[in-house]
């Protein structure tokens, strides 16, 4: 008997039940109305349990993504890692909003965030990085006659890295710093050992192989020849003017030990920790305006952490 039948049938006088069946409740401090009761006793008629079924969706009673759309969804978005949800949607033509997509995307462990970015490496290179590591701690290597060598390109901003932002009705910028499409930029030559700093070229414009050779013989010979009269290893990457035939018959010619670092490896010369601190320095505390100010900005930085370079090759 189904059960609209079995409430047509029932007399006037069981019908009360459920008027009946409230009040009891209320008297025991459960709240509940003549329509809740009929659905209880229905409920119970149709599958014999007085509790709701629990959800398998997380308390979620109602979903309109099944869960083989789910797992095409997994395996799209493991094809491609930029696939929105309207793309999605549009692809699997499902009938939800994309913010249900994005909702039971989330469920897989995915979230939808700004790409960030890494240095790349080959799987050949992460061979000979970890070949190079491995050398290093075989024969205690503790880059005592070693000179980190590098270059770094210095950006004139009139901000810093952070500030502090107040809502304003009527203000049209909202808290936002104009920035300039290309701003005037300067280029610092400098290496680091543990005997101190070399002294930095700062100079403008592009550097070739002669200039990088005229550069490295007056900044950078001199301190080989006083701090390292017997033994050195210069290290620095893989940069064309760095490698060129000419830069090598070069620093044959002057006898200058170059100790080959593995191949895309930037993080490896601590002299990258030097060049970012030179960045915070002129953002955050420095501020130049000018490209003058810049060029003194530098120079005072350098002068400052020159003899905390000391230490600083131990850090790699």
């Amino acid at each position: 008997m189904s059960t609209d039948r079995f409430y047509s049938n029932m007399l006037k006088r069981q019908k009360s039940l459920f008027k009946n069946l409230s009040i009891l409740a209320c008297e025991n401090d459960i709240f509940i109305s003549e329509k809740s009761a009929r659905k209880i006793i229905k409920r119970w008629l149709e599958t014999g349990e007085i509790a709701d079924r629990k959800s398998i969706n997380k308390g979620r009673k109602h979903t309109k993504i099944t869960y083989r759309e789910l797992k095409k969804i997994d395996k799209m978005i493991e094809k491609n890692r930029e696939y929105t949800p309207r793309k999605i949607k549009e692809s699997l033509r499902l009938r939800c909003s994309q913010r249900s997509i994005r909702r039971f995307i989330q469920t897989l462990g995915l979230k939808y965030r700004k790409t960030k970015f890494c240095q790349a490496i080959s799987v050949k290179n992460r061979k000979e990085r970890l070949f190079y590591c491995f050398m290093c701690l075989f024969t205690n290597e503790n880059f005592d006659d070693i000179i980190f060598f590098d270059e770094t390109t210095v950006e004139l901003r009139f901000y810093s890295r952070k500030r502090w932002v107040k809502n304003v009705e009527n203000d049209p910028s909202k808290g936002r710093v104009g920035v300039h499409k290309h701003n005037p930029k300067i280029h610092v030559l400098a290496g680091i050992s543990r005997r101190g700093g070399t002294r930095a070229a700062i100079f403008t414009g592009k550097l070739d192989s002669a200039a990088f050779q005229d550069l490295f013989s007056e900044y950078i010979t001199p301190f080989i020849r006083e701090k390292y009269p017997n033994m050195h290893r210069l290290y620095m990457d893989y940069d064309p003017k760095h490698t060129s035939f000419s830069t090598y018959a070069y620093l044959e010619r002057h006898f200058i030990n170059h100790f080959k670092s593995p191949p895309q490896s930037p993080d490896l010369n601590p002299i990258e920790l030097v060049w970012n601190d030179l960045k915070y320095f002129l953002e955050t505390d420095f501020k130049p305006k000018t490209l003058s100010d810049l060029v003194i900005g530098i120079s005072r930085f350098w002068e400052m952490k020159t003899i905390e370079l000391n230490g600083l090759a131990t850090g790699i």
